[in-house]
């Protein structure tokens, strides 16, 4: 069976799944350091059928030329 995740930009709007998510993977990020990252950078993540965030990424431009990536995690269950 073939599973399909919708990839799409992420907002303050998804920081409870985001906190959930990243604390299944032993990352220590609060609500605040979430809102920095997404108010200072883009951050993208898949949606499973339900709607909750099962990844992310996150980049963070510094002028023109530089960038840094703010981290990339897929939720335990879905990593191989």
């Amino acid at each position: 069976m073939k599973t399909e995740f919708s990839l799409e930009s992420l907002t303050g709007r998804d920081i409870k799944d985001l906190l959930r998510l990243t604390q299944a993977t032993g990352w220590d990020f609060t609500a605040d350091e979430w809102w920095t990252l997404l108010v200072a950078g883009r951050v993208i993540g898949h949606r499973n059928a339900d709607g909750g965030v099962i990844s992310w990424g996150g980049i963070v431009p510094y002028g023109p030329d530089f960038a840094v990536i703010g981290g990339v995690i897929t939720d335990p269950s879905l990593q191989k």
